[in-house]
């Protein structure tokens, strides 16, 4: 897995990585164990890091030394750059650019963070520039390092504290899963009903073998596991509507001793969570309360395929539980 971020907050800018290589489902490759861990290199006055094949950085850094100019400080200066790239990463390093046929574009097959004293910028596929005014993240923990950093930003904290943040969720997202996520169980059922003469429907959702592999992930306070139980079968319920390829993914963000609560379920009802708080949790204390009295809840469709679909909706929390104000958003 990979989770790279970069923050930029007030005259300071940071980016940060993880250090682990996966090789396929089930091997990984530690710190320890790597000469070369290192995720982010510099090139010139910028630093830059890649998420997707290992061999990527090797192949990027190679092609921006081939490249006479180039220029890393502004959204055009680096497209004119990645579109110079394109031809030499095909050309002299074998690069296949081929994705979906209905693609516009060749696809370069890398995303790239880039951080640098001009700012912070994201480098996709098809060679999409963006620059970001506060924080992104790429790889496969970047939803839980965004809402991390998303509930951290607002704190008396420095970009490199921010940044660390999000790297630790997006790492936390990653411990202890077999194939990535958690897969439903034959303990773990949904099953839906319908009343007939009536207009009610709904379904009922049992959560026992996933429920049990994310508790034994960490040791969670009890208030927080009932708001994590809460969040996984309401994520679970909706997802199940899904009719595409996806994710749906719930968020709690809070000023309190709970910052952030993350669940994400897949179409294919394969299922994660996390979480980040300060102190100890009153047992029977009410979300809003572990929340610092308001907080915000998040609802986030991705598509798999296209991002620009994603749709996102959010209201502030009321009640004590989680089932209020998920229904509201999915009504």
């Amino acid at each position: 897995m990979t989770t790279i971020v970069a923050v930029r907050k007030g005259n300071q800018i940071a980016i940060a990585a993880d250090s682990q290589t996966t090789f396929g489902d089930d091997q990984k490759l530690l710190a320890g164990y790597d000469c070369f861990h290192n995720k982010i290199f510099q090139h010139g006055d910028s630093y830059l890091a890649i998420s997707g094949s290992a061999a990527h950085d090797l192949v990027l850094q190679g092609a921006l030394k081939e490249l006479k100019k180039k220029d890393l400080t502004s959204r055009k200066g680096i497209f004119d750059t990645f579109r110079k790239l394109h031809p030499k990463l095909k050309d002299g390093f074998y690069l296949r650019p081929e994705e979906d046929e209905e693609d516009p574009y060749e696809s370069s097959q890398m995303m790239v963070v880039i951080a640098n004293a001009h700012g912070i910028f994201g480098v996709y596929p098809m060679r999409e520039i963006y620059q970001f005014s506060r924080f992104w993240a790429i790889g496969s923990g970047r939803k839980f390092a965004m809402g991390a950093m998303f509930a951290a930003y607002e704190q008396d904290l420095s970009a490199q504290e921010i940044a660390e943040i999000g790297v630790r969720a997006g790492c936390d997202s990653g411990r202890g899963r077999r194939q990535g996520k958690n897969s439903m169980s034959q303990h773990d059922t949904l099953q839906r009903f319908l009343f007939d003469g009536a207009p009610v429907r709904g379904a009922l959702v049992r959560l026992d073998g996933a429920w049990q592999q994310v508790l034994a992930r960490r040791a969670y306070p009890a208030a927080l596991k009932t708001i994590l139980g809460e969040m996984m079968a309401a994520a679970e319920l909706m997802a199940a509507n899904l009719k595409f390829e996806g994710a749906m993914i719930l968020q709690l963000h809070g000023s309190g001793p709970l910052r952030l609560a993350v669940v994400e379920c897949n179409h294919d009802r394969t299922v994660r969570a996390t979480a980040k708080w300060d102190g100890d949790l009153a047992d029977n204390a009410p979300v809003l309360d572990l929340l610092g009295g308001s907080g915000q809840f998040v609802i986030t469709l991705e598509p798999r395929h296209d991002k620009s679909q994603t749709w996102q909706g959010i209201v502030a929390l009321e009640g004590d539980s989680i089932g209020p104000d998920a229904g509201e958003l999915h009504a």
